[in-house]
């Protein structure tokens, strides 16, 4: 079902809000060929509307020919940031990334985490963010069921 922009921005600001991001830091968008334009747009402008720094990172595509699906999760291991130390070194040298490629379950996952960086995972479409941001709010705490957001160890 789409969703506008306006209804999507808002579903970042309260996302962003979760994640704790403050004004003046660094936050890393890592982006795929397979990103949502629209996804991608609004995380942009929502970060930059809190007085933080967006930086995109747009990573070529290095499995499509040994995966055994098209589902990002089906190949685990090698990715666009493997031996792409340049890469690594601006992920975690940001304080949050905002991965919208999957890059989950990498070994340059630990190593940014390791870092002191944290990574949010949002690759569902539009509207599940929307619909997952409305009602999220129980107790005092906060529920994004879909949202992988890992922080590193104390």
């Amino acid at each position: 079902m789409p969703v506008s922009d306006f209804e999507l921005l808002g579903a970042w600001r309260q996302v962003l809000d979760l994640c704790g991001l403050q004004r003046g830091q660094s936050v890393a968008v890592l982006t795929s060929s397979s990103t949502n334009e629209q996804t991608l747009r609004c995380a942009i402008l929502a970060v930059q509307e809190r007085g933080a720094i967006a930086n995109r990172l747009d990573l070529q595509p290095s499995n499509g020919s040994v995966s055994l699906s098209r589902d990002p999760l089906a190949f685990v291991g090698t990715t666009p940031l493997t031996e792409n130390r340049a890469a690594v070194e601006m992920l975690k040298a940001s304080d949050l990334v905002l991965d919208l490629m999957t890059l989950l379950f990498s070994a340059e996952q630990h190593e940014i985490l390791k870092a002191g960086g944290r990574i949010l995972l949002a690759v569902e479409p539009p509207d599940i963010l929307v619909r997952m941001t409305l009602h999220c709010r129980i107790g005092k705490r906060y529920w994004l069921p879909l949202l992988y957001c890992v922080q590193p160890e104390p």
